[in-house]
């Protein structure tokens, strides 16, 4: 099993002649259903070679009820972090610090998906490389929340990590509103972004259970702490 937030800033880098490197991150479950679900995706998108780039795909699993079945594959990374979603954040967040660990491959890009999602992978590495080099070395991008405010089970995660003045809302029920959060479904981050939120994670006590949500603020929290401004942390 991978520790929590093990080796999180080891500095494992992408060869400078092929500067964009996706590693997919599949969150899966140890489970009869997460095992055909894995097994689907290696013989479909998982294992596209037809996709003209530099990819790699590990299935992230929590500890959980975790048997040899379900790490007979290489291709596979249980951490030693609960399963179901009050662990959700928890598993995705040490997920990203694995990724930045020295066990992990070599990475620019990361994408965050899960075992009942598509990707197509020749369509990202395309987007990416038409991407300007400013924007790609600080991405956060993927399919934007709808939802403008925020819910009583969000509150928690916005009054640890949230600036009042910034997304206090009059217009919401519940006084806040979100900040431009990616759908947890699939998201990228460039290798730098990853590491800004696996430090400020560190210090998350207790980790909050909206995962998608939990990111944006983390990122949102990077760009206040820089620049003053979200307009980098949050491009897509």
């Amino acid at each position: 099993h991978t520790p929590v937030f093990s080796n999180s800033s080891a500095p494992t880098m992408t060869s400078p002649d092929n500067p964009i490197h996706l590693l997919i991150l599949v969150f899966s479950r140890p489970t009869e259903r997460g095992a055909e679900q894995r097994a689907a995706l290696r013989n479909a998108w998982a294992h596209d070679r037809r996709a003209c780039g530099f990819f790699t795909v590990r299935f992230v699993l929590g500890s959980g009820n975790s048997s040899g079945a379900a790490t007979a594959h290489n291709d596979t990374v249980v951490l030693d972090v609960g399963e179901g979603y009050s662990s959700l954040s928890l598993k995705v967040l040490a997920g990203f610090a694995w990724a930045l660990g020295s066990a992990a491959p070599s990475f620019s890009h990361l994408l965050k998906t899960d075992d009942d999602s598509f990707v197509c992978v020749g369509g990202v590495l395309r987007w990416l490389e038409r991407l300007p080099r400013r924007r790609r070395d600080s991405l956060y991008a993927g399919s934007p929340l709808a939802q403008r405010c925020a819910g009583k089970e969000h509150l928690p995660v916005l009054r640890q990590l949230a600036l009042p003045r910034l997304l206090r809302d009059r217009k919401c029920r519940r006084g806040w509103r979100f900040p431009l959060t990616m759908h947890g479904a699939g998201y990228l981050l460039s290798r730098g972004t990853a590491v800004q939120v696996v430090r400020r994670a560190e210090a998350l006590h207790p980790v909050p259970n909206a995962e998608d949500l939990t990111v944006a603020l983390l990122l949102h929290y990077r760009s206040r702490q820089t620049n003053g401004s979200g307009a980098d942390a949050a491009s897509t």
